[in-house]
Order: structure tokens, then sequence, then C-alpha cells
């Protein structure tokens, strides 16, 4: 379907999983080994970017995957990692969540991820998030400021619109190598938007049109978080008719391509024009390796036709 062929595709794993429970609380034993068996999964799985965010358990996802590099010195320089910043936890006066993309927070939040990272650059460094605020003289001066220092190779952003990627990169000379958004056969509206042209009764979704064309034109990587929407449809059961029906169509799929349903459902997104790369953020060995038999599975047209309409639950217009 798509001049992409499987061996340019690839898989991330997420790490938002490793360092436990979002609070306070020292990384534990169980946490740590946790996380080696994730990441021994992926590396067997042939799986060499990893996803994190200074966030992620309160930064203590990056300070076990740090501790798993300083036991393993050769690893760094076969992997490729990227973390996000620009999410403030508890920043407001009730303990709100605020963004923060100035040049000062970008900077100082990077340097502590590599310090928690216990390496000496990051590979990519996404924007997390829109910050109303955002000066883009001030994005580009961190930008500039930190791979000067080769503490960063390359930049991205996270659930960005295409209007936010035009601004970032008007005001740098660096161009955004990635978005990551949420993006999967449950939540279509990447797609859908590109196909609701004029249609009477459809609210325009300003926040997606544009953003496939653009990523495809430009070459940006399209990192899909969330791509097997939580285990929708990995279920053997559904509320809703809908979901049962998209249920039962990946189970025959995966039987007659003989792969797991986690497969059937990534190449889907593989399939796109576009480079999609999903975000897998499962620490389950042995979802890591079932996510990674999609790299070899080419759905047929029919089939990716297939899949979206029964998921959408109505016929194309």
């Amino acid at each position: 379907m798509s001049a992409e062929n499987a061996t340019t595709r690839s898989l991330i794993l997420g790490c938002m999983g490793m360092g436990g429970t979002w609070d306070q609380n020292p990384v534990t034993l169980a946490d740590e080994t946790k996380a080696a068996s994730a990441l021994d999964a992926a590396l067997e799985s042939g799986i060499t970017t990893f996803d994190h965010a200074d966030i992620y358990s309160f930064g203590k996802a990056e300070t076990v995957f740090g501790r798993l590099l300083a036991t393993r010195p050769s690893l760094r320089q076969s992997i490729h990692i990227q973390s996000k910043t620009g999410v403030s936890l508890n920043a407001g006066v009730n303990g709100d969540t605020h963004y923060d993309l100035s040049r000062k927070y970008i900077v100082d939040q990077t340097l502590a991820i590599l310090k928690r990272l216990q390496t000496d650059y990051l590979d990519t460094l996404l924007l997390h998030r829109p910050d109303p605020l955002m000066e883009g003289e001030e994005i580009a001066a961190a930008f500039e400021w930190l791979h000067t220092r080769g503490l960063v190779r390359f930049f991205g952003v996270s659930n960005m619109h295409l209007k936010h990627i035009r601004y970032i990169t008007g005001q740098s000379h660096f161009p955004i190598v990635a978005n990551q958004l949420q993006f999967s056969l449950g939540h279509r509206l990447l797609i859908e938007s590109d196909i609701l042209v004029n249609q009477a009764g459809v609210a325009p979704t300003a926040s997606t049109d544009g953003l496939l064309a653009y990523c495809h034109d430009q070459e940006v990587v399209l990192q899909a978080w969330s791509p097997l929407d939580k285990g929708k449809y990995l279920q053997t059961d559904a509320e809703d008719a809908t979901t049962l029906a998209t249920i039962l169509k990946v189970k025959e799929m995966a039987g007659r391509y003989q792969v797991p349903p986690e497969a059937i459902l990534l190449a889907w997104l593989f399939a796109m024009p576009a480079r999609v790369v999903p975000v897998v953020g499962t620490l389950n060995p042995s979802r890591i390796k079932a996510c990674a038999m999609s790299l070899n599975v080419k759905l047929s047209r029919t089939d990716w036709y297939d899949l979206w309409i029964t998921a959408r639950g109505i016929s194309l217009p």
C-alpha cells in the first residue's frame, strides 16, 4: 500500500511504565528488574529506540533506565534515546499542571534528564506539549545551546498541531524530525479529518487537518503513542457491537497472517504513506515480542480498508 517496506519499519519502546509508581517513593529492586526484562526483550526483538519524558514516574523512569545503562556501558552507542520536556507537574497554586517551553525550563530540564539517564547526550529531545505562552526565539535559543554543546542531536515535538511545528521551525534552523501523537485503529482523527471533506454535519477537526500530509512531505516521523488503544481490541468481549466486531476482525486476520493480534494492529499503522513509528508502551516481554512481529507484516489494501471500516462502524462517505 505504501512505498515503505519492512526494512524501514521500526518500533519504539515507551518507558513510561518504568520506575514504578508516580510518586516520590524510591525506585525498588523490583522496578529495576522489570525494566531490565523489558529492555532485554526489546533488544532481542530489534527495538533500539527508547522513549522517555522527564515527568514519567516523576523522573524515576529515567533514573531506572540510567542505572541499567550504567551496568551496560557499551550499550549506549547502539541505541537511540529520546526524552520529552515542557510539562511541569504540580506547578500551579493548587497543584495544577502547567506547560513551560521557556528557554530556561527546556535547558534546565534537559540537564536533569541527562543526569538521571547517566548519559552525555540525548539523541532526540521532544517538546512534550504546546505552551500557549511559548516564544519561538526562546525555543530556538534553547535548541542552539543544547546542540552546540553536544547535549542533544535532534529535536522534535509531541502532541502538536501543524501550526505549532511551522511556528517553531520558522524561528529555528533545526528541523523538527518527529511529532509524537496519539494514533491507532481506535483513535483515527488523523485519517478521518482527511477524508471527511465538505461533509454535512461533520465538525471541522482543525487540530489534525493537514498533519499527515505535512509529515509525509517534510519527512517528519509520526510517532504513534497508545497504538494498541490500551488493549481495546485485544480483549475477548466488548460492551458495544462495533468494538466486538473489530476484535473478531483483528483475531481473524491474525490467524490468517499467522501473527499475534498486536502485529495486525501495528501493521495497520505501518501501511500509512507517512512514516509512522508506533511507541509501544508495554513492559511485558511477551507483549513486546508480539508487537515486534508487526515489522514483517504487510496488510493487503483490502484488509486495511476492511479493518478501518469495521472499526468505524459505518461505511465511508
